[in-house]
C-alpha cells in the first residue's frame, strides 16, 4: 500500500475548516465527542474506530471518494502499527515481546 501524502488529522481539520464548523459544531452534528475530534486533529488517535470516521466525513459532507481515502488512512496508520509491534516481537494474543 502506498503512502498517504496527508495526514487523517490533516484531512479532518483542514475539511472542517472548509466547511466553517468549529470542533463543538462538528461534534454536534456528528454525534462524535470534541474530545475524540480534538486528538483526531492533533493525531493522538492511531486509529479511530470506522463508524467515527462514518459518522464526521457524513457530518463534513465529504465526497465519497475522500470518504473512502479517509478511511483507508486511517485503516493504513494501525497496520503500520501492527507492522512496527510485530518486528519489536509483541504478537496480539500476547501484548509484549
Amino acid at each position: 500500500m502506498e503512502k498517504a501524502n496527508v495526514s487523517l488529522a490533516e484531512i479532518l481539520r483542514l475539511a472542517r475548516e472548509r466547511t466553517g464548523l468549529t470542533q463543538e459544531e462538528l461534534s454536534a452534528s456528528s454525534g462524535v465527542s470534541v474530545r475524540t475530534i480534538s486528538h483526531l486533529e492533533c493525531g493522538a488517535v492511531a486509529r479511530p474506530r470506522a463508524a467515527t470516521v462514518r459518522r464526521l466525513a457524513v457530518a463534513l459532507h465529504l465526497d465519497q471518494d475522500t470518504s473512502e481515502k479517509l478511511h483507508m488512512i486511517s485503516r493504513a496508520h494501525s497496520e503500520d502499527l501492527l507492522a512496527a509491534l510485530s518486528r519489536a516481537g509483541f504478537s496480539a494474543s500476547q501484548g509484549s515481546p
